[in-house]
């Protein structure tokens, strides 16, 4: 179905489905970032690890942040800023912890 691109104001987006598709995406995708962050936490605990817990418990705001963006439909800012704060909680949970041995570091190619 080939709809003008003069009559779609979501043209971007029309590549992954409407709208809510593209929202529902974000939602699970934000999901699986705050029980990745849990399990951070519980092994963290479990390692009797305290500052990690710090950062990962003071991260929970600006990662549920996007969430209010992608409510507004505004899913390339919701993504920036869940990219930058994923990229600034990665650097400083490898600066606090093993430093270039720590195995989050992993993630740094995704970014």
């Amino acid at each position: 179905m080939n709809i003008p691109s003069d009559h779609r104001n979501d043209l971007p987006l029309y590549v992954y489905g409407s709208t809510e598709q593209v929202a529902r995406i974000f939602y699970w995708f934000t999901i699986s970032i705050l029980i990745s962050m849990l399990v951070g936490v519980l092994v963290s605990l479990s390692t009797n690890n305290i500052p990690p817990i710090k950062f990962l418990v003071a991260s929970v705001p600006f990662v549920l942040f996007p969430l209010f963006l992608v409510r507004r439909e505004r899913f390339e800012w919701a993504a920036v800023c869940l990219a930058v704060v994923l990229l600034i909680l990665l650097t400083v949970l490898a600066t606090v912890g093993l430093g270039i041995h720590q195995i989050s570091n992993l993630g740094f190619p995704s970014f």
